[in-house]
């Protein structure tokens, strides 16, 4: 079974060849992605991009280089990508970040919770802790898919005693 990815990045052209190489990392994990590339609509309010991401699996972030930041050696992801990972954490979602070179991510996350990369010189070290993330985030989602199948197993059995007994009643 293929999980689903809600996948925040840019989508402006010089980003594109950097995102699909991220995208072919996901389908190699059988991650399916899904939503990757919307530009903000005018008036899109928080809840629909909630919606879209409540109905995927997981949440893949990928912080690309889009605005200086004067008088620093730094760069800003699009604000919308911030955000959207914001939404995923809050939903609980397993979320996957990959914050390229020189792009600051604030107070939101811990070092450890992203992995950087440099679109220049991807080193056999970021691919191997890409390599590291992805596997790690696919046993998440299916240690949780495992779950649900188990909770439906005990629901299932649960019901079927039940009816055992309403039938050994009559």
């Amino acid at each position: 079974m293929a999980f689903s990815a809600f996948v925040s990045c840019s989508v402006h052209p010089d980003d594109q060849l950097i995102v699909s190489w991220f995208l072919d990392w996901l389908r190699a994990y059988n991650i399916e992605p899904h939503a990757v590339g919307l530009e903000p609509e005018v008036g899109l309010v928080k809840e629909q991009i909630r919606g879209r991401i409540t109905g995927t699996d997981c949440t893949i972030t990928i912080m690309t280089r889009r605005d200086k930041i004067e008088g620093r050696d730094a760069w800003k992801a699009p604000d919308w990508v911030r955000d959207e990972s914001v939404i995923a954490n809050e939903l609980g979602k397993p979320i996957a970040i990959f914050v390229e070179d020189g792009v600051e991510v604030g107070g939101i996350l811990s070092e450890n919770m992203y992995v950087k990369f440099n679109r220049q010189s991807i080193t056999q070290e970021t691919i191997d802790k890409i390599n590291h993330y992805m596997w790690s985030l696919a046993n998440k989602l299916r240690e949780k898919e495992n779950q649900k199948k188990l909770a439906l197993i005990l629901i299932g059995g649960a019901v079927s005693l039940f009816l055992l007994w309403l039938a050994s009643r009559r």
